[in-house]
């Protein structure tokens, strides 16, 4: 059973100048064991095997969990069926699409409450998701894993402006490393992002590799959420938001955006704007 079932308006498949987030809550469906067995026909014995060998009850539920909402997210875009995807890692280890032939790409994060996948075609992408933890050693993290110049900026800031500066640069830095295929041992030192005085922010590397735009937005009080994706013909992609309940329900979600890629300044650096706060929810039929 595909969600569109339910939701004939819902999603369409991303074109090249687009990519869809969908997110789901961790805890959905604890305690229904009804559709928990749904969720497990759907994947393999492999998956379903080294999803078992997680003792902690929670922590399992989010492996399935995560492995579905894979599996009914890009079941929304052709005729395949969740159950027959097949996933193996490309070269550089990232997770794709074996089976059936597709030119979809997607990413996972998860946190805590939360598990974020996205979907894009025709591009790579990378998203991730953390909670803000209030308590985290923020100045020690950053001087061990950011840039000598972010490091510096979060110095010069207040408390409450630090920990949200330091979640807008780590999601952004992992986002970046999932997108490019070079994962947390490439070194979240190794995408600098500046902000700006005026409300923009730039983004560079060593190797000058800046062929990237993000978005970065607050998706609750206590997460933040950021998503990067290779440049298309240099235009900025449209990103639309979904919340579901696999199998059950799919609506659009509205986020407060705080950053997102508007130009390329001369130097060839990104630059970003900030964003307008606004949230609201609506359901997609």
């Amino acid at each position: 059973m595909k969600i569109a079932a339910v939701n004939p308006d819902g999603p369409h498949p991303p074109s090249v100048g687009a990519a869809h987030l969908w997110l789901c809550r961790a805890d959905h469906a604890i305690g229904n064991a009804t559709l928990q067995a749904r969720y497990k026909a759907l994947l393999t014995s492999d998956e379903l095997n080294l999803c078992e060998r997680i003792r902690d009850t929670r922590q399992q539920h989010s492996a399935i969990l995560t492995r579905v909402l894979v599996r009914t997210a890009i079941s929304e875009y052709n005729s395949t069926e969740p159950q027959d995807w097949r996933f193996t890692a490309d070269a550089r280890d990232k997770p794709c699409i074996a089976s059936p032939d597709s030119t979809l790409r997607f990413n996972v994060s998860h946190s805590r409450d939360w598990i974020v996948c996205a979907v894009g075609e025709g591009f790579e992408l990378g998203v991730d998701v953390e909670y803000c933890h209030p308590d985290r050693d923020m100045l020690r993290l950053a001087k061990r894993f950011f840039s000598p110049k972010e490091y510096a900026a979060l110095c010069g800031l207040s408390t409450e402006q630090r920990g949200d500066r330091f979640y807008d640069y780590w999601t952004l830095k992992e986002s970046w490393l999932k997108a490019t295929g070079l994962g947390i041992s490439g070194g979240l030192d190794s995408a600098v992002f500046d902000f700006q005085d005026d409300g923009d922010m730039r983004f560079s590397t060593p190797a000058g590799n800046t062929g990237y735009h993000f978005n970065n937005w607050q998706l609750d009080s206590s997460y933040r959420l950021a998503l990067c994706y290779e440049s298309v013909a240099r235009t900025t992609v449209s990103v639309t938001i979904y919340q579901t309940e696999p199998l059950v329900k799919i609506w659009v979600k509205n986020l407060a955006e705080r950053y997102s890629c508007s130009r390329q300044n001369n130097s060839g650096r990104q630059c970003f704007s900030r964003k307008a706060n606004a949230s609201s929810d609506k359901l997609s039929r």
